[in-house]
């Protein structure tokens, strides 16, 4: 390693240990409480600076109700008030909302910021074969699930989807849903994980007419983690929403103060997507043994790591800075 100036250095990028993330990850518990706590005090915070809301709750539902009331009028609709079964295979919640609980988020003028959104989108065509001749039927599908922090301090999910079938430009069948849910274990257990992106496209086919676009972007278990910890990715995106408000973190302020009680030993420099996807420093301490430091992904600038020598026990201090940072 380089150093620039006293104590300060450039990491040496490697790949992060994932396994090491995972093990981190598993051993950590999942403390609802504590998470719906913090919600609620970055909800007060966004209020108390005056943070205008993204949208209101029943303004979203009365979207899709108005929408699907035009889509009930249409003679030859099949999806009447019901869901297209390839969107309630994907977007469905697997733990139902009572009626009740949807009907107050659907009549009551609660305002929402947003956290994060999964999305997809399906569109297609093929030629049907009829007695007066071929016709082209187009069918488009879009589902979203926003994941978001209502004014109350609740965290809820907007589920909603909108399906058509047409017959050329002629709309014949379709079916449009949106309903809210408060946030469950599991989704905010997703939140833990990295937003996949994918497209696929079939080519169109001369013979039968046939094309299809699929492109989505969602949370999955299976995703990379972004954490170390259960309910991290939902903190992060919680500090994220201040940040690009204008807003402090809360916790932000006690790192601030935790860094001015004693002295930073070393000072590493990360790229931006160092910060972002994580990396391995390897840090050598004042007696000259070394030893491999996780920065986790997502990690912001000026965080303080303390780093306990394995072999002696004694302990140091480091800083993450930026690069672009002087």
């Amino acid at each position: 390693m380089t150093n620039t100036a006293p104590g300060e250095g450039y990491s040496t990028m490697s790949n992060i240990d994932w396994q090491k993330v995972a093990r981190d990850y598993e051993a950590s518990t999942l403390d609802m409480q504590d998470i719906m706590d913090y919600a609620r005090t970055v909800a007060t915070l966004l209020v108390q600076n005056d943070v205008a809301p993204d949208g209101y709750t029943d303004t979203e539902v009365a979207k899709f109700e108005e929408r699907q009331r035009t889509y009930d009028e249409i003679p030859t609709n099949r999806m009447k008030r019901r869901r297209s079964s390839l969107l309630k295979r994907l977007f469905v919640s697997s733990e139902a909302t009572t009626t009740e609980q949807q009907d107050v988020l659907s009549q009551k003028h609660i305002g929402y910021w947003v956290l994060l959104t999964e999305s997809e989108m399906q569109v297609g065509k093929t030629l049907h074969k009829f007695s007066n001749g071929p016709l082209e039927v187009r069918n488009n599908s879009n589902s979203n699930t926003v994941y978001a922090l209502l004014t109350d301090g609740t965290l809820q999910c907007f589920r909603s989807d909108d399906a058509r079938q047409m017959y050329f430009i002629t709309t014949v069948s379709a079916s449009a849903s949106g309903v809210w849910s408060e946030m469950s274990e599991k989704d905010i257990l997703l939140l833990d994980h990295r937003l996949r992106h994918e497209e696929r496209e079939t080519p169109y086919n001369r013979r039968t007419g046939e094309h299809w676009y699929f492109e989505r972007s969602r949370l999955s278990i299976d995703n990379r983690l972004i954490t170390g910890r259960k309910g991290g990715g939902c903190r992060k995106l919680l500090d994220k929403l201040l940040e690009k408000k204008g807003i402090e973190p809360p916790h932000a302020k006690k790192s601030r103060r935790k860094k001015d009680e004693g002295p930073v030993d070393k000072t590493y420099r990360l790229t931006s997507s160092q910060f972002k996807d994580g990396c391995t420093i390897r840090h050598t301490f004042k007696s000259g043994h070394s030893q491999i430091v996780h920065v986790y992904p997502n990690s912001r600038p000026h965080k303080v790591i303390t780093v306990k020598n394995k072999k002696s026990g004694s302990v140091e201090k480091i800083m993450l800075l930026s690069q672009s940072t002087k």
